[in-house]
Formats: structure tokens, C-alpha cells, sequence
């Protein structure tokens, strides 16, 4: 039952804004897998300046507090009108969200992000999402309660019966496989020495003052790629790419991003990134000139020993020629020669069994699985599962 003395705020200040990014701590006091996300990232994702498709969305956050002003849950709501047009209804997001193990106070947040979105002509909302790219803060996760990689959501088992008690139903699934490098199953490197060998493809890695070109050849391979099997894929332009490019610049390692190349063309792509959760953890999530000299200075003992890739593909017209094997063997040289230990694919959709394949036939094991959430208003309406 929702106490007459808990208040539901809504995020409009600096003041509210501390009580969304740090009110929550304390849901995970007792819990050593949480890493609290940089505080950094949450502010810039809600800033018109730093994230590009607030200019044509909207976002609204709220808070609930207790009477001595002790954060009880947080949600967070999205809506931007094109892209809620890729769904067979107009559809919004929230994201963001925390509570307390209260179904009381998890439904006031469910009853008021989804309110808002109505008023907006929304008739379907997914999540935990975010306004932004699936590759950081979407899905919840609901098996395999280990510390996550940077990007991928921690949550308590709780939240899952609170999204399924409110009518969110499982839209799709999401899978994390990890594995050390050198465990990479030797089939899979000999087959990657071959093709090196053949010398018809080229890898190149990322490099700072080719910026411009390597960012449009990245689109074009990933546009390529992705087009091709997602119906409601949204293509990225070259100057989106080198934004990310930048935006990542402190969590970047130049040599764990590839592109594969038939002669001039790009046909293959592998993004991955360090995982500064190991940083991020020992200041708290908080990115204040102290810490960040603290993660500068973490950063440069080579603290981090996990990556995580977010993004690995193959044009269709070049499946099957062993240049899934090439991307492997290319940067398992340099894992080889670095402080990485361990190698995350994060994540991969249920409905993507041929990556899912390719991972597992690396040698990888599953180790995780978060879950994106759909609601639809019309109780009535049939609900289908994506693809739809």
C-alpha cells in the first residue's frame, strides 16, 4: 500500500537530479556484483547537447521519496516519433528504472511513466530501454547475477516479477557469453591463419588520424550488415559513427575496433571496448575531477582485464568464407600481448541463431540473460513476440 507521506517527483532541477542518480545506492548496499553506473553517462544521456535524439524526443524522469526523502524507486520515459513508428503500434520506452521490493511503488512508476506516454498517442511501451543505442542500458537482467560489463544493466531478481506483475510481457531475450581469449577454439584460429594467408582480405584496426574515412567505412559495413536481417533497423551515418568514436574516446583501445576489407570494401566489422566497470567501481560511479585523476591513474596500471564486444559482423554476401574466423585471429595476436583476460559478446538477441552459433562455436558459454519487456495498452490486443 502507497504511503500518504511517499511523494512521486518529478526530475526538473539539480536538486531532483541527485536524488534520480544516487538515491537508489542503497538497493544494492548488500550486493558486491553492482557497479553504479558513471553518473556522467545518466546525465549526458538526458542532455539536448549530448544526446542527438532528444532534438526530436522526449524524456521525462520521475522519483519516489519517502517522508524523510529516502528514494524508494526511480523510471525514467521516452518518446521519439519516428522511431515509435517501427512497431506495428507507436511505441515509447522507459528505462532507468529502480524500486524498492514493493509492488506497490514499482506500479505508482509503471502507472506514471506509462501515463505520460499515452498522452503522446503511445500504444505500446517497451523496456528497461533507453533513447539511445541497444548496445548500453537496455534489458533487464534476469539470470545469471554476476558483475556485468560496462553497458549491460545489473539488476535485483525482484524487478523481473515486478514487470511481469504489471502486465509487461517478454518481447525478446538477450544473451551474454563470455570466454578468455586464449581458450578460442584452435579450429577457429587455423581457419583464421588461412584466410590471412590467402592475403584477399584485409583487417585494420582503428586509427585516431584516419578518424573520418574509418568511420564512414564502418558505417557502410554496418548498415550492410544489419540492414539485412532487422526490419527495423535504423541505419547509421559516418558522422554518427565518429561521434561514438569520440564520445568513447576515454574507454576506447584503438586495437579493438576492426574492420575486414575486400580491397577497398568494407565487409566486415568487430567493435569492442574495455570494461571500465572495473574502473568505475572503486569511485562509486561518481565522476568528479578527484576520481576522474583516480581512473586516469587506474586506467594506466592496466586495472582492466575484460572486454566486451559490442558489436561483431559479416556481410551476407561474404558468409561462410572464414571471415568470422579472420576478425578472431587478427585480434587474438593482440590479446595475446595485452592485459585482457576475458572476452564478452553482450548482446545477442534470441532471435539471432546464426550469431548465437558463431559465439558458441568459438567456445564461448553463456553466462547471462536480460530481458526487454513489452506493454501493450489495449489489454485485449494479441501479443507477439519480435520479430513480429
Amino acid at each position: 500500500m502507497i504511503q500518504k507521506k511517499n511523494k512521486l517527483i518529478e526530475v526538473i532541477n539539480k536538486k531532483t537530479e541527485k536524488l534520480f542518480l544516487y538515491g537508489i545506492h542503497h538497493i544494492y548496499e548488500n550486493d558486491d556484483n553492482w557497479v553504479p553506473p558513471l553518473d556522467q553517462d545518466i546525465k549526458n544521456h538526458f542532455s539536448i547537447e549530448k544526446n542527438l535524439l532528444l532534438a526530436e524526443g522526449k524524456a521525462k524522469r520521475w522519483v519516489v521519496i519517502d517522508e524523510k526523502a529516502k528514494v524508494l524507486g526511480r523510471i525514467a520515459a521516452f518518446f521519439h516519433k519516428e522511431k515509435s513508428k517501427v512497431n506495428e503500434q507507436p511505441t515509447g520506452g522507459i528505462g532507468f528504472y529502480e524500486c524498492i521490493n514493493s509492488l506497490d511503488i514499482s506500479s505508482l512508476l509503471f502507472n506514471t511513466a506509462i501515463d505520460w506516454l499515452k498522452e503522446l498517442g503511445v500504444e505500446a511501451v517497451e523496456g528497461p530501454i533507453s533513447l539511445g543505442e541497444n548496445t548500453s542500458n537496455w534489458g533487464l537482467l534476469v539470470e545469471g547475477y554476476v558483475q556485468q560489463m560496462y553497458g549491460m544493466q545489473y539488476h535485483p531478481n525482484y524487478y523481473k516479477n515486478q514487470f511481469e506483475n504489471f502486465g509487461f510481457k517478454v518481447f525478446y531475450k538477450q544473451f551474454t557469453y563470455r570466454i578468455e581469449p586464449k581458450n578460442v577454439s584452435e579450429r577457429i584460429f587455423r581457419v583464421g591463419k588461412w584466410v590471412d594467408e590467402k592475403q584477399r582480405f584485409t583487417a585494420r584496426h582503428f586509427v585516431e588520424s584516419e578518424k573520418g574515412d574509418f568511420s564512414k567505412d564502418l558505417s557502410e559495413a554496418y548498415n550492410k550488415i544489419w540492414s539485412s536481417f532487422k526490419d527495423d533497423f535504423t541505419p547509421s551515418s559516418g558522422s554518427d559513427i565518429q561521434k561514438m568514436l569520440d564520445d568513447a574516446k576515454f574507454v576506447l583501445d584503438p586495437k579493438l575496433v576492426w574492420i575486414i576489407y575486400d580491397g577497398i570494401r568494407p565487409i566486415a566489422i568487430a567493435i569492442m571496448i574495455p570494461d571500465v566497470n572495473q574502473l568505475i567501481k572503486m569511485i562509486d560511479g561518481k565522476l568528479n575531477l578527484i576520481n576522474m585523476v583516480k581512473l586516469l591513474y587506474y586506467k594506466k596500471t592496466k586495472a582492466i582485464t575484460r572486454v566486451r564486444s559490442i558489436v561483431i559482423g559479416v556481410d551476407p554476401d561474404y558468409q561462410k568464407q572464414g571471415i568470422e574466423a579472420l576478425i578472431f585471429y587478427k585480434t587474438n595476436q593482440f590479446f595475446d600481448k595485452s592485459q585482457y583476460k576475458e572476452l564478452e559478446f553482450s548482446w545477442i538477441g534470441d532471435y539471432n541463431t546464426k550469431m548465437q552459433d558463431t559465439i558458441k562455436s568459438v567456445g564461448a558459454v553463456k553466462v547471462s540473460t536480460h530481458v526487454t519487456y513489452r506493454y501493450l495498452l489495449d489489454r485485449e490486443k494479441k501479443f507477439v513476440r519480435y520479430p513480429i
